[in-house]
């Protein structure tokens, strides 16, 4: 099964939102187990069957899972281990960059919107503020010089 950037991204967001809204959001937290390898996390194919995703004949998810799985392990979202040597199926866990990024995912357009103005404040501002000195700083230089020079019927 062949699929693209795109909705392996999508596949990507989807794991990882159900990951925090059916694991770790619900009770995965709360135990004190939660990062143990062999009782924490929850198994990629339960994860898998909670998301709705038929499993193949051998109870593993299908392949998308795995591949969107990879990458969000790669890009710090998730950890995936083996929790058990007697079960080949991964276990899987958010990481806290993954419950940011989960939290992020399920804000509303303008919810996203205030959010990187939040986290990009100092580089949203302070070319603002650079502007606006400018300005003021080019106005009262321009009405010195007229001043000085009479130009606009100013000095006069």
């Amino acid at each position: 099964m062949k699929i693209d950037s795109k909705k392996l991204r999508e596949f990507e967001n989807e794991i990882l939102i159900a990951l925090t809204n059916h694991y770790y959001s619900e009770f995965g937290h709360t135990k004190e187990n939660y990062l143990d390898s062999e009782k924490g996390g929850i198994y990629e194919n339960k994860l898998a069957k909670i998301m709705g995703y038929e499993l193949t004949t051998d109870d593993k998810p299908l392949p998308p899972f795995p591949a969107a799985a990879i990458n969000l392990e790669a890009n710090g979202y998730v950890r995936r281990m083996q929790r058990k040597a007697s079960s080949p199926t991964l276990g899987i866990w958010p990481t806290t960059k993954g419950l940011i990024r989960a939290e992020y995912l399920e804000l509303s357009c303008c919810g996203k919107v205030v959010y990187k103005i939040k986290e990009q404040w100092v580089r949203i501002l302070i070319p603002i503020a650079i502007s606006i000195f400018t300005t003021i700083t080019t106005i009262i230089i321009t009405l010195i010089l007229s001043s000085i020079f009479g130009w606009f019927g100013l000095g006069k």
